[in-house]
C-alpha cells in the first residue's frame, strides 16, 4: 500500500468513526443546550479516541517503530484529521437529533 492509500484508508475510517458517534450521540436526544453540549462533548471525546487508536493500530501494522513514536503519529493524525471529522461528527448528531425530536 502506497502512502497516499495509507493516509485515505486513515481519514475513511476517521469518517466512519465520527459519523457513528455523532448518530450514536444524538440517540439520547438532549432537550436543552446543557444536555447537547455535554453529549457533544462525548461524542467529540469517543471519536478522537477511537481515531487515536485506529490511527496507533494502522501505523504498528505498516510500520513497527518505538512505542512513543506510534503515540506521536497517532496524536497528530487524531489533530490534523480533526478537521474533517470534527464537523461531520457534529452534522451527523444535530441532524439524528433533528430527526429525532421531529419524530
Amino acid at each position: 500500500m502506497s502512502i497516499a492509500g495509507f493516509y485515505i484508508a486513515l481519514i475513511v475510517t476517521a469518517v466512519v468513526i465520527s459519523l457513528y458517534f455523532g448518530w450514536r450521540g444524538a440517540s439520547d436526544m438532549p432537550q436543552n443546550a446543557t444536555d447537547f453540549a455535554r453529549s457533544a462533548a462525548w461524542v467529540l471525546a469517543w471519536s478522537a479516541a477511537w481515531i487515536f487508536l485506529s490511527a496507533i493500530l494502522l501505523v504498528a501494522s505498516i510500520n513497527a517503530s518505538s512505542m512513543a513514536l506510534l503515540f506521536q503519529d497517532g496524536l497528530w493524525f487524531t489533530a490534523a484529521s480533526g478537521m474533517i471529522w470534527v464537523p461531520t461528527a457534529m452534522i451527523a448528531y444535530v441532524v439524528h437529533a433533528l430527526r429525532l425530536r421531529r419524530a
